[in-house]
């Protein structure tokens, strides 16, 4: 959360994701009990609105997006942001790799980071 809160105090956009559900929710409300505007998306999430909050997100509408590794990390473009941190690690190393991809697809034009 220290380096979520001091990336966005910097002006960069963060990607959040978690393996857990615990998890999303522990850092969702965390950050909005810190007035960081984030939205979250995991598998429970209905298909028409992580649509809108992507692109809401790709519009500078929310500093950080928080998703599960297995409903976000996979088939998101999300080019809007510089960092990328990855909590709860998935058993298998291709849902990283996966969830780590989106923030190489084209369009890219910021250095991005992962932690």
């Amino acid at each position: 959360l220290e380096a979520v809160e001091y990336l966005v105090s910097e002006c960069h956009k963060v990607v959040v994701f978690c393996e857990f559900l615990s998890s999303i929710n522990d850092v969702y409300s965390k950050l909005r009990k810190a007035n960081i505007s984030c939205r979250k998306l995991t598998g429970a999430s209905s298909i028409l609105i992580p649509t809108q909050d992507i692109q809401d997100f790709q519009k500078s509408k929310y500093e950080v997006f928080i998703g599960s590794t297995k409903a976000g990390g996979v088939g998101l473009t999300l080019t809007n942001f510089s960092n990328l941190i990855v909590l709860d690690m998935p058993w298998t190393s291709g849902d990283t790799e996966q969830a780590e991809d989106i923030i190489h697809r084209i369009g890219q034009t910021k250095t991005a980071n992962i932690y």
